[in-house]
């Protein structure tokens, strides 16, 4: 499944520059392998089987083909660069990336890590589909991920059959399809016979989707947060099915919506803030990790790097040695008190993705 689903743009097609047209070949060497880039002295990631068929993207003058990649590629990227992380009973998930320009890097399997080889960069927003636990290589967490759309692998030319090589049939030209008809009897009048009517106009896609109920039941209630993770399931089931196009833009529009509100700060908080600071008012009480002062620092918002979805900053000493690396628990605005000298409290703990000890700050004071 191509669980990343980049810009709206990209995903629907809307691009200004054609793509280069596809093809398929069968490959003609057993055992051939898969590399990370367009040469021989790039990492292996795979081995392909005589007889399998692979989607040739465009030829390299090395004497490479870039290939999608296949079935069971793994690519790999930052635990910093994406949202908070909760795999469901497939051990899968849907996560947004939180930086423009994240790298990914590609993988040979869910358990070795990634191969120092950058096979694409995504931007801000680009929900890639992470399939497996966090891994720590090197000082730094990562998380496997479906090979996103812009991601390659390379096979040699020599190893795919020319006779096989057939040119993938675009696809069919869309068609707005007519609204679907609805109507409302002379005995429902008012606020359900309206309600029931926009309902009734909307895709069948939608409305048959099993979450789509609960995506608006948690949108109209304002909890936005679980909204739009749902509306992120619902828009990547509807592009896998390759749903008509008034659905999948009508759930990514709900999903961005959700998104702005999010930012602005409005809605009922976040499940997984309030449980955070229901964890650390809890910890705080019972001693297991309880709250305290920090030294005066200045406070510095850090580039680039997120912990569970949220911004991190870093308290910085006088000599501008890090004391600690701090995130905001619900209800709490650092970006107020960026590169000012303040002094927080909240619970400390040691996070693997950061180098010095981690506080939920629940409190800001500015210090002289």
């Amino acid at each position: 499944m191509r669980a990343a689903l980049a810009l709206l743009a990209a995903g629907l097609g809307l691009a200004a520059a054609a793509d280069p047209p596809r093809r398929t070949a069968a490959v003609d060497i057993d055992g051939v392998e898969v590399r990370a880039g367009h040469a021989m002295n790039f990492p292996a990631t795979g081995k392909l089987r005589k007889g399998e068929t692979v989607i040739i993207i465009r030829e390299e003058d090395t004497g490479f083909y870039a290939i999608q990649p296949p079935p069971g590629s793994v690519s790999w990227i930052k635990q910093i660069h994406i949202g908070r992380v909760e795999l469901g009973e497939s051990a899968r998930a849907n996560v947004a990336v939180m930086v423009d320009g994240a790298d990914v890097l590609a993988g040979s399997d869910k358990a070795s890590g990634p191969i120092k080889r950058i096979t694409t960069r995504l931007p801000k927003g680009t929900i890639v589909e992470v399939v497996g636990p966090m891994v720590r290589v090197e000082d730094a967490s990562w998380y496997p991920i479906s090979p996103p759309d812009g991601d390659l692998r390379w096979v040699p030319k020599n190893a795919l059959s020319s006779s096989s090589i057939t040119a993938v049939a675009p696809p069919p030209t869309y068609v707005r399809p007519d609204p679907p008809p609805f109507t409302v009897s002379e005995g429902s009048k008012g606020p359900d016979a309206v309600a029931r009517a926009a309902a009734a106009a909307l895709p069948r896609a939608l409305t048959d989707h099993r979450r789509w109920v609960e995506a608006t039941q948690a949108d109209k209630a304002g909890d936005y947060a679980k909204a739009k993770d749902l509306y992120a399931r619902i828009y990547q089931d509807l592009w896998d099915q390759k749903a008509e196009r008034d659905a999948i833009v009508i759930c990514y529009n709900r999903y961005t919506r959700c998104d702005e509100l999010l930012k602005r700060g409005e809605g009922v908080p976040a499940r997984r803030s309030e449980s955070r600071r229901e964890a650390v008012a809890a910890s705080a009480a019972d001693g297991s990790a309880g709250g305290k002062w920090s030294g005066p620092g200045t406070l510095q918002e850090v580039q680039r790097v997120f912990v569970d979805g949220e911004p991190v900053y870093s308290l910085q000493d006088d000599k501008g040695n890090v004391i600690y690396y701090v995130t905001a628990v619900s209800g709490v605005n650092l970006r107020n008190f960026n590169n000012k000298r303040v002094q927080l409290y909240g619970a400390v703990s040691q996070r693997p993705e950061l180098y010095r000890p981690h506080l939920a700050a629940e409190k800001v004071e500015v210090a002289k």
